[in-house]
């Protein structure tokens, strides 16, 4: 294998620019020469409208793989969370780093939290329960599933839209726009303390959401390295960054939303872990959740084992199948239907 200089594209954010270091410097560990090439996306440059309205999450994967297609990169880093689920025939996944952690992370500020009941519990877990108990709160977020999430586990908190990078969304949270901001715990995971470089972390109360209540967004936590087909030469670079449980659980989730059709104007989670038993048995455990705007849902929740054979009932696809079944038990097409978002086939009861 020769070895050579790669180009990583990027969004301009510091967490896409921490993303994107972290992938060069496992890289550069192998002796491979990395640059960071820097786009700025219509995802980016445009902050005064929802992505539902001027293209979905694909804004901030598309102009990176022009960058490919043009030759100005060799491969892009990216939040698994924000990619399509059908990545277009000229591209591919590369590797799935090992994930970060999944859950949602509530960041309200000192004073709100000490009025609405919650000042003792920074770097507490909160539940569903505990957080309906709160006062009234206004949270600043720009994800229809957070939103549908507090609707029907929190009804004193009113969601207000907010859009720009994680640093822009804490700095109107300091500036008093917002009594709290819902993010990515692998935000702040990743950033450290960067994340908190330009407000005091004194000034607030930081508290990651139950998973099992909060599922989180499909792909949440995982960093994906896109590479266009063709080729083998980057595959074997990117072999020894690739994790394979991590791969499974997002595959799982992606193929849930997937079927749903959905993307990011769908109010939808999932969350897939793997599991080993006292026996060294291990299992796939996943939910995945699907909200109406008013907070009613379908949920659904499977534990299968898996192991080394190739059963076609133990496949990522099949466990998704699975969770879609029970998922339309419960009730989905209706809130599908609710949406006014179209109801897929497979999910038409018979």
């Amino acid at each position: 294998m020769t070895k050579r200089e790669l180009k990583i594209a990027t969004r301009g954010s510091i967490l896409a620019l921490w993303q994107a270091e972290h992938v060069a410097s496992k890289l550069r560990v192998a002796g491979i020469k990395v640059e960071l090439h820097v786009v700025k996306t219509k995802g980016d440059l445009v902050q005064d409208r929802f992505l539902s309205e001027i293209g979905g999450k694909g804004l901030f994967v598309k102009e990176l793989e022009d960058a490919m297609l043009a030759g100005h990169a060799d491969l892009a880093a990216h939040s698994l969370k924000d990619m399509p689920v059908n990545l277009p025939p000229a591209f591919r996944f590369g590797a799935i780093l090992p994930r970060n952690c999944a859950h949602d992370v509530l960041i309200i500020r000192a004073k709100s939290a000490a009025s609405a009941g919650l000042g003792d519990r920074d770097g507490k877990w909160l539940n569903a329960a505990e957080l309906s108990a709160a006062g009234p709160l206004t949270i600043g977020t720009s994800s229809l599933r957070r939103a549908a999430l507090f609707a029907r586990h929190a009804a004193k908190i009113k969601s207000l839209p907010v859009r720009g990078n994680v640093d822009t969304r804490l700095k109107k949270l300091h500036d008093g726009q917002f009594d709290g901001i819902v993010l990515a715990g692998a935000s702040l995971e990743r950033l450290g303390a960067k994340f908190w470089e330009h407000v005091p972390r004194s000034e607030f109360i930081v508290c990651p959401l139950d998973m099992k209540e909060f599922i989180p967004c499909a792909g949440q936590g995982a960093l994906a390295v896109e590479v266009p087909n063709g080729g083998d030469l980057l595959g074997e670079i990117l072999a020894p960054l690739h994790c394979a449980d991590t791969a499974f659980c997002v595959q799982v989730e992606r193929a849930v939303l997937r079927s749903l059709g959905g993307d990011c104007t769908m109010p939808f989670g999932a969350l897939c872990e793997i599991e080993t038993d006292p026996d060294g048995k291990r299992f796939a455990s996943a939910s995945a959740t699907l909200l109406s705007n008013d907070g009613q849902h379908a949920t659904a929740h499977v534990r299968i084992e898996i192991g080394s054979d190739k059963n076609q009932d133990k496949t990522p696809e099949a466990i998704g199948a699975k969770l879609l079944a029970d998922l339309t038990e419960g009730g989905a097409a209706e809130i599908l239907t609710a949406l006014l978002l179209p109801v897929p086939d497979a999910m038409r009861l018979h």
